[in-house]
């Protein structure tokens, strides 16, 4: 990208800006003096932002995103107030940028190594979860999935993440004042929403702006999107759609290896016996393993290990039949083959 040249992009109005509500700035109890040069006035109790210096920076800010973008660097964008999270998610996800939306991890950037090896689990435990759906119980599995929807909260945004970012954008440097400090201490460069109630010289990009209204976020952001559509990378896009292709060919290969189990979930022959008083009472009837025809020696071994009726042994994989004593891969899979004829029957 030539540096000398302005990039095109659907810059906003002055009057878009304050459709938005993007001059709106905090109280004048809560402002901060460094943030003096951005307002406009004082009205009513609160501060005017001068939108036209908004303009100003917001090009300022775009444009060094787009030159930075445009040469290779990695973008993180955080934001997790309720009023920015879902558009935050939305553009990281449309895009392929980390992002961070629901609570900002301490020591992501500073203790990078660390944190990082709970963000590789995530992934782990979603093979895992495919891998062991047919070997573990329903309480063992709840506990991975649940695992893994706690990871996904937190970490989402930020699966295959390798390297600190070499930028970062931030809504509220307010709210996400230790992501803001850990960029700073590292010399990430930082590009952000500042509203009056900030110090705009803690950021090396700020835009002066109102970061709660939802309206001025998303003008913001619908831009942001414009730069990283036009100057960002695919490649994180790439990774993402390869590992959700990985997880259901995984899971296509798990259904088929253990298909017999599907095709047959325990069913249970009811039988209603009436009492004295007209009331049913339910008696379940499980068939011997005998009805099989596996033969006494094999029903032997069977029985030795707990395995006395077909609900039991339907609840057997492939790989545990192999591991009782007596019993060998070729045994293994001659039970399974009788399962399957005797399903079919």
């Amino acid at each position: 990208m030539n540096k000398s040249k302005k990039i095109q992009l659907s810059w906003p109005t002055v009057d878009e800006l304050l459709e938005a509500g993007a001059h709106f700035g905090h109280s004048v109890k809560r402002w901060h003096p460094a943030f003096a040069p951005f307002i406009y006035k004082r009205k009513k109790g609160i501060y005017v932002i001068n939108v036209e210096k908004t303009l100003e920076k917001l090009k300022e800010a775009m444009e060094y995103l787009a030159k930075r973008l445009a040469n290779g660097a990695s973008l993180m964008i955080v934001g997790t107030k309720k009023q920015a999270s879902s558009t935050v998610r939305e553009l990281g996800e449309k895009y392929g940028v980390f992002y961070v939306d629901y609570k900002w991890p301490a020591g992501l950037l500073t203790n990078f190594e660390r944190v990082s090896q709970s963000i590789s689990a995530l992934p782990t435990l979603k093979e895992q979860y495919i891998k062991k759906k047919y070997l573990l119980t329903k309480k063992e599995l709840l506990g991975i999935k649940r695992k893994v929807e706690k990871l996904e909260r937190r970490f989402a945004g930020l699966t295959f993440i390798n390297q600190v970012p070499d930028v970062i954008f931030i809504i509220d440097i307010v709210r996400e004042k230790i992501a803001l400090k850990e960029a700073r201490k590292l010399g990430i460069p930082v590009v952000a929403m500042v509203d009056s109630n900030a110090d705009p010289r803690l950021v090396d990009y700020p835009i002066p702006i109102n970061d709660d209204a939802v309206k001025s976020i998303r003008l913001v952001l619908d831009l942001l999107g414009e730069v990283l559509a036009k100057f960002g990378s695919d490649k994180l896009t790439v990774i993402r759609q390869k590992f959700a292709e990985h997880l259901k060919t995984l899971e296509e290969n798990v259904d088929k290896a253990y298909a017999y189990k599907r095709e047959a979930e325990p069913k249970e022959e009811v039988v209603e016996k009436k009492e004295e008083k007209g009331r049913v009472v339910r008696v379940t009837a499980f068939r011997p393993i005998s009805e099989l025809g596996l033969g006494p020696s094999i029903e032997e071994k069977l029985k030795a290990a707990g395995i006395d009726s077909i609900e039991v042994l339907r609840s057997k994989s492939l790989e545990e039949l192999r591991a009782i004593k007596g019993i060998g891969a070729k045994t293994a899979e001659k039970i399974i083959s009788k399962l399957r004829e005797y399903n079919g029957k």
